[in-house]
């Protein structure tokens, strides 16, 4: 503890998570004099940026017993003494902005000081990245919250920071503060399929949001929140219910994807053609419910629906396969579930459709997936190459075929060897795909120092 009751205090240089007039305002709390020279003060904050000739009389200083304290030092000091509540107030008030940005600054404040502070700032309802004050508030946010920083030093200072701090935020305060910050959207041209665009849309789809920022959505009623909000993995029953009853298909195809829906009678969603298709893909089926479903009129195209679910059991693929439709048995053959009997079985066809469905599947026997290469078959060859549980000496050999068709799914395959995704990506025709490869991104920060 740092006892600067009554004292007079030198300052010397200047400090980086506060001000001069910052230091001052506190200090005067404290009923402490700010001395002009070393000579009378009795404690020295030596900050950074002193000049040498001065650094030499606060050394002297300190061998004659006055208590020399680096700004450092003294700026966590200062942060555990702070007094947020009167400085939280005198800045609304004032409606001093550039005091809270400031003190956003301060890198010893925990995160619940650092929100309290936040939630004063006002954004004025301009663009995020429109004014300095604003720009410096999002890099605070982003250098506090997001992780992304730790590898890519420059995101603080990009609009797509707050983006990314959104996306990984556990603070349902912060998500809160997120929510109402002015409008920000990346755009689409970039965006994955089914990535949300805008802050809020991201924070809909956040499962630490709040309950009370997910009844605000409710409430604003904007179908693309609503569509996010549908497929958030954290959301009550009586939200769920709530987006139901809305009764818009994207929403509910949402709800269906993500676990969320709350089924009623079976017959009522498989009367609705649409919803229906999305149901049996997506649905988390249990034996129970799987038995009803089959025993409804279901026709070839439901069938073949019906096998794409990836909840599928052993028991529900032998189902459906016994039902005989060819469209369906391809789709069921690339099941992770699927036994390896049934995979046997359609093996001895020796049909080529049949073995390029099951060279995709990434549950198979090595010795499985050997009887596949020993075909020597291209197309299948291609389908093998991209089979991410693929034996590492078969896609060895298949890089020595020197074939375009199946370097593209080398490239994209996380199981190639890194010294053959570096071979393929000096030809400039693949170099993208290389990059696109997680193993390969890994590598690459590895050897960058950006690994952990």
């Amino acid at each position: 503890m740092i006892d600067i009751k009554n004292k007079k205090i030198y300052f010397s240089g200047k400090g980086d998570q506060l001000s001069y007039e910052e230091l001052e305002k506190f200090l005067l709390q404290n009923a402490v004099e700010f001395v002009p020279s070393i000579e009378q003060a009795q404690l020295i904050i030596q900050g950074g940026l002193t000049p040498l000739h001065i650094q030499d009389m606060i050394y002297k200083a300190s061998t004659n017993n006055i208590q020399v304290v680096e700004i450092e030092e003294f700026e966590k000091f200062y942060s555990s003494q702070f007094s947020l509540n009167s400085t939280l107030m005198a800045a609304k008030l004032t409606k001093d902005n550039q005091r809270l940005v400031k003190l956003l600054q301060n890198k010893y404040f925990d995160d619940e000081t650092f929100i309290k502070i936040l939630k004063q700032y006002d954004f004025k309802n301009t663009p995020l990245y429109d004014n300095d004050e604003s720009r410096d508030v999002c890099r605070a946010i982003v250098n506090r919250f997001c992780t992304l920083v730790n590898r890519n030093h420059n995101i603080q200072y990009a609009p797509i920071g707050i983006y990314y701090t959104a996306l990984e935020a556990l603070n349902a305060d912060l998500l809160d503060i997120i929510y109402t910050m002015p409008s920000y959207t990346i755009s689409d041209r970039t965006a994955k399929e089914n990535q949300p665009l805008s802050l809020k849309e991201v924070v809909a789809l956040n499962p630490n949001s709040s309950k009370s920022i997910q009844i605000q959505i409710l409430q604003n009623n904007n179908i693309e929140e609503l569509i996010y909000l549908a497929r958030n993995t954290n959301i009550s029953d009586d939200i769920k219910s709530a987006l139901k009853d809305k009764n818009i298909i994207n929403i509910t195809i949402s709800l269906i994807k993500e676990e969320n829906y709350i089924l009623g009678e079976v017959k009522d969603i498989l009367e609705d053609e649409y919803i229906k298709k999305e149901f049996l893909k997506y649905y988390h089926f249990n034996e129970k419910l799987f038995s009803e479903i089959i025993n409804y009129k279901l026709n070839n195209i439901d069938i073949i629906n019906l096998s794409f679910n990836k909840y599928l059991t052993t028991n529900m693929i032998d189902t459906l396969e016994s039902k005989n439709i060819d469209n369906a048995i391809i789709v069921l053959l690339k099941h992770d579930n699927i036994s390896s009997e049934l995979i046997n079985k359609y093996l001895k066809f020796n049909d080529k459709i049949y073995n390029i469905a099951i060279a995709h599947n990434i549950k198979l026997r090595d010795e499985q997936y050997q009887e596949l290469f020993a075909l020597n078959d291209l197309d299948i060859n291609i389908s093998i190459a991209q089979n991410i549980n693929m034996n590492i000496n078969i896609l060895k050999e298949l890089h020595k075929y020197k074939n375009k068709n199946i370097d593209m799914m080398l490239c994209e395959n996380t199981s190639t060897p890194i010294n053959i995704l570096m071979q393929l990506q000096l030809d400039n025709e693949l170099k993208l795909l290389v990059k696109e490869n997680i193993t390969y991104q890994k590598f690459a920060e590895k050897m960058l120092g950006f690994e952990g």
